[in-house]
């Protein structure tokens, strides 16, 4: 979630490749909001969000991950559950951008 958030593409490739050798399925686990990685690299707006997704998408993370029902989301946070080519197209309208066809063609 970290590298997501931060735009560290050279780590997260590093880090999806560790996970792979692993056999590790961790890539959409979410965090304490219940967002997957990909949903922070869909918040950025440059061109290390690409870097990224493309880094999580190759090491096996889902374009379209599980999103919490909406009362187990209540008890979290008060964001909205979206699926992270949602959350690419709410900020960055109106069809997400780079990303958002990145997300789209995987």
């Amino acid at each position: 979630h970290a590298c997501a958030r931060t735009g560290d593409a050279a780590t997260m490739a590093v880090l999806c490749a560790a996970a792979d050798a692993a056999g590790l399925g961790m890539l959409d686990w979410l965090d304490r909001w219940g967002r997957p990685p990909l949903s922070w690299v869909a918040l950025r707006d440059d061109a290390d969000a690409v870097a990224v997704a493309e880094a999580l998408l190759a090491g096996g993370a889902s374009p379209t991950p599980v999103v919490l029902r909406p009362s187990v989301q209540a008890r979290r946070t008060t964001l909205p559950a979206e699926a992270p080519l949602e959350l690419c197209e709410r900020r960055h309208p109106p069809d997400g951008g780079a990303l958002g066809a990145l997300l789209r063609r995987a």
